[in-house]
């Protein structure tokens, strides 16, 4: 074969090669510009759809701006319309505690109206079965008195007693035996008042009967009275591996009650550690000036605010110590603190008070007999003479706190400062006066009683007419 077929056939498979290679490459590119188009086929119908959902969008902010500005047009109405009532958050505390939310008199008469229409409902229920209810009533009477009866007839006697007279009210004490039929969640609602003051294990057989229960109490006044010595307390515990927060001692049904509790805030408590309490009152509104500043300042670290307004003025003194310096004690009576209480109350009353105005208390049960015996010589109510424990839950325009305390013992004095919660109820019983009788320079030395002491000016015979 000569060399120029061979050259021939060369060059032929060659470009027979660069043909088919370029044919490939037309095909790939074909395919890519075919998955080009495709692709953007696609986004046009994308971007259509998104078109029409920025249409759509478009459309829906319009209607929640129109839909925005007529909610917003009845919201400004609405706080006009309630004014002091609407609810305050994002302002000062005292403005913010100062306000009533939703106590708007329009719709407190219309609560009003709810009730009273509940009220005739149970009326027309009760008269359109008269047989019934005077049976059911019957069977109430039955309850009450003590008869044994089964837990179905005891419960349709409460529930029939209670469309009669929907509150009940009663002690711990007499739960056990007066609901001894009743079983659980028969009581609808358990409302606990002084809760405070209340062991769980006295509230807890009322709690079980009950479907809810409110428990109101201020967790800063009068604990709970426990008569199990500390130290069998702790041997229990230490035995039955029990915490220390839940010693009958040293809780009640209301700290219970705000360990529970979501909403709430943390008070500083006397080992300088916080306290949480659920749902806090913090608007004062029973004591004037100094007996808040000096209940807001041992209790509750400066978190109340004042809420009374300025009374009418009087002619008692202002709120005072009267500094008696006794010796001769019988028990925890002071002699000389004696005297000056009878001229104190006769000064009181001969500036113009009323006899039934007037409390007297004291930390100690022999100080609460005479201070009852005085009463009764001078003619102040007794219904308001007594220890500081039986004064929680009460109060008085002028409280009279006689400290006593035998010179002799100082751990009596120590003992009733142990904690502000003593001092605290004492000192928040006075709505408008606080007298102090004791031996000033022995109390202030002891905690909480310092903060009274400086709180309190020294009162002088020119100042009273008292202590002659």
């Amino acid at each position: 074969m000569g060399l120029a077929p061979r050259e021939w056939s060369e060059r032929n498979q060659a470009l027979h090669k660069e043909s088919h290679a370029a044919r490939q490459a037309a095909i790939a590119k074909q395919a890519a510009l075919d998955a080009i188009t495709s692709e953007m086929e696609q986004l046009n119908a994308h971007i259509e759809a998104l078109t029409k959902r920025q249409n759509l969008l478009a459309e829906a902010i319009d209607a929640a701006e129109a839909n925005l500005e007529t909610h917003e047009s009845k919201l400004r109405a609405a706080i006009s319309e309630l004014g002091s009532n609407w609810p305050m958050i994002n302002v000062d505390p005292s403005q913010r505690e100062h306000s009533s939310p939703w106590a708007h008199p329009a719709w407190l008469k219309a609560r009003e109206e709810v009730f009273l229409a509940a009220l005739d409902v149970h009326r027309a229920f009760i008269e359109s079965h008269p047989t019934q209810m005077i049976a059911n009533l019957g069977l109430a009477s039955d309850w009450l008195n003590g008869k044994p009866m089964p837990h179905d007839l005891a419960k349709l006697a409460l529930d029939s007693l209670c469309l009669v007279v929907p509150v009940i009210s009663t002690t711990f004490a007499s739960m056990p035996r007066m609901f001894a039929s009743v079983g659980g969640q028969a009581i609808g609602w358990l409302l606990i008042d002084e809760a405070g003051q209340a062991a769980p294990s006295h509230a807890a057989c009322a709690i079980w009967r009950a479907r809810r229960t409110v428990i109101v109490g201020d967790p800063r006044q009068l604990e709970p009275v426990s008569t199990i010595p500390v130290e069998v307390e702790d041997m229990l515990a230490k035995t039955l591996k029990v915490e220390d927060g839940w010693l009958p001692s040293r809780v009640s049904a209301q700290s219970l009650a705000d360990r529970s509790a979501r909403l709430g805030t943390f008070i500083p408590d006397e080992a300088g550690e916080k306290i949480w309490v659920g749902c806090p009152l913090r608007l004062h509104r029973r004591c004037d000036e100094p007996m808040f500043t000096v209940s807001n300042t041992i209790a509750y670290g400066g978190m109340m605010v004042h809420g009374k307004p300025a009374g009418t003025p009087n002619n008692l003194p202002p709120s005072g110590w009267l500094d008696v310096q006794g010796v001769v004690a019988a028990g925890h009576w002071i002699v000389e603190e004696e005297a000056c209480l009878r001229k104190l109350v006769a000064g009181i009353l001969g500036n113009g008070a009323h006899a039934n105005e007037i409390a007297m208390i004291s930390p100690f049960r022999d100080c609460a007999q005479n201070l009852r015996r005085v009463a009764r010589e001078m003619g102040v109510d007794g219904g308001k003479v007594g220890t500081v424990h039986t004064a929680q839950g009460r109060e008085a325009d002028v409280v009279i706190l006689v400290l006593g305390g035998d010179p002799r013992l100082p751990g009596a004095k120590a003992w009733a400062a142990s904690k502000p919660n003593l001092l605290n109820v004492a000192n928040s019983r006075a709505k408008k006066r606080l007298y102090v009788i004791g031996d000033r320079s022995l109390w202030q030395r002891q905690n909480y009683f310092s903060v009274l002491a400086d709180s309190l000016p020294v009162l002088n015979t020119a100042d009273i007419n008292v202590c002659r």
